[in-house]
């Protein structure tokens, strides 16, 4: 989703020590947050059919 992976993000800015995710974009943080929904509603229904 941000076009790198997070050892690649932590290498290329050694100095900011949070997460990749604490500096994400507006439109990152909205498309990160829909994908979690839709997992957590994939994953509901599937406990359902068992």
């Amino acid at each position: 989703m941000f076009g790198m992976i997070a050892m690649q993000w932590r290498d290329a800015n050694p100095d900011k020590k949070d997460n990749i995710r604490d500096y994400a974009t507006v439109n990152e943080q909205r498309t990160r947050y829909k994908f979690c929904i839709r997992c957590y509603m994939i994953e509901c229904y599937c406990h359902t059919i068992e």
